[in-house]
């Protein structure tokens, strides 16, 4: 969650999708903080999975209608 707090502040988009250049969890794997707590790809997939099934995040659609994106997001608590 604080990787994508960070991410997200920073405006650099990160996608739930395995397959996309920017899947969250690889990108994750490469910032210092996952390489100095020898955090791997792989449990960063499973902590993206919990925090789904936790409703704690979201995929959220962003760009124009002829060129739409999505994004991987921390779901905002309802009132």
């Amino acid at each position: 969650m604080d990787l994508l707090t960070r991410f997200t502040r920073q405006g650099r988009n990160v996608s739930a999708t395995r397959n996309a250049p920017n899947f969250a969890p690889a990108e994750f794997a490469r910032e210092p903080e996952a390489k100095a707590d020898h955090v791997s790809k792989a449990a960063l997939t499973d902590a993206m999975r919990r925090l789904f099934v936790a409703d704690k995040i979201c995929v959220e659609d962003y760009g124009t209608a002829s060129r739409p994106h999505s994004k991987l997001a921390i779901k905002q608590k309802e009132e």
